[in-house]
């Protein structure tokens, strides 16, 4: 009898082994299956006849066996790729939203040009760019496809916020910094974990505060979200405030961080020398439910 248990235990292991297995290698994009065909740098594709670009940052040592994460940074109005590569602006400072060195080597990190330096997303071409950008990195990188995120800030964020409601089956988790609802989209929403971010006293005409809340409440009833006050800081106390929403019918979460600032993507507490937002951003996209496929 005890050896009939143990065979039946062993024989349950094996399977439920076969079974993560198997489940693990559905999650990895084509790309793992031969050498890469995608090295960093820019790349051209045509979108309803519109040639556009993006840049594509490989970790260093990368390898096609190893499923990689994978960033989409979306640049401001105005802003451009190269001013997400290089990180210092009137805005904030560090690459790719200062990312980069959460990253590490297992981070694959992309950015699109806007046209006109914007995202309006005339017919869908932006989200159709956004698509064909995900099949190329899919097939010419390892990707591990339950680990995609989206950050955008301004009218980069605009465009996050288009992304979370319509590519919700696509990202695990989207951070929208200081955006709005500018970029029209259509389609049904889905759920899916947002982070919102937006300084107490954002000076924009299409950019106060009201946005911030307006998108973060939009999310919590997507996504089911228990009701809760959101706390934010006063004017001139250097201080922010995040209001975590973990408890929601659809399995997401969404976090809402007031700062004491204005349009800004990388604000510092008083008396400190760096940003805090780079490590929530990681910390949200990491910590995010995963992405059923």
């Amino acid at each position: 009898m005890l050896l009939k248990s143990s065979l039946i235990f062993g024989l349950l292991a094996v399977l439920t082994g076969l079974l993560v297995t198997q489940a693990s290698a559905s999650t990895r994009s084509a790309g793992c299956s031969k050498p890469a065909s995608i090295t960093s740098g820019t790349y051209n594709v045509t979108i309803d006849g519109i040639p556009r670009q993006y840049t594509v940052r490989v970790p260093e040592g990368y390898r096609h066996t190893k499923a990689n994460k994978v960033v989409l940074s979306l640049h401001w109005f105005g802003g451009t790729v190269q001013d997400l590569i290089t990180g210092a602006n009137k805005y904030g400072n560090g690459s790719y939203y200062g990312l980069v060195p959460y990253g590490g080597d297992s981070t694959i990190f992309v950015a699109p040009q806007g046209i006109d330096n914007g995202w309006m997303n005339a017919n869908g071409d932006d989200l159709s760019l956004i698509d064909r950008i995900i099949e190329a990195v899919d097939n010419g990188l390892c990707v591990d496809t339950t680990k995609r995120y989206a950050v955008g800030f301004s009218f980069g964020g605009s465009m996050a916020y288009a992304i979370a409601n319509t590519r919700g089956k696509t990202f695990r988790a989207v951070a929208i910094l200081s955006g709005n609802d500018f970029t029209p989209f259509a389609g049904a929403t889905v759920p899916v974990s947002v982070y919102v971010q937006h300084g107490v006293s954002d000076p924009g005409v299409n950019n106060p505060i009201t946005q911030g809340r307006s998108m973060r409440d939009h999310f919590l009833q997507v996504n089911g979200c228990e009701s809760k006050t959101a706390k934010e800081p006063a004017a001139g106390s250097g201080t922010h405030i995040k209001t975590e929403y973990k408890m929601c019918s659809s399995g997401k979460v969404v976090t809402y961080v007031a700062f004491d600032g204005v349009h800004q993507y990388s604000p510092m507490d008083a008396g400190s020398a760096t940003s805090w937002v780079p490590s929530e951003i990681w910390k949200f996209f990491t910590s995010s439910p995963r992405l059923c496929e």
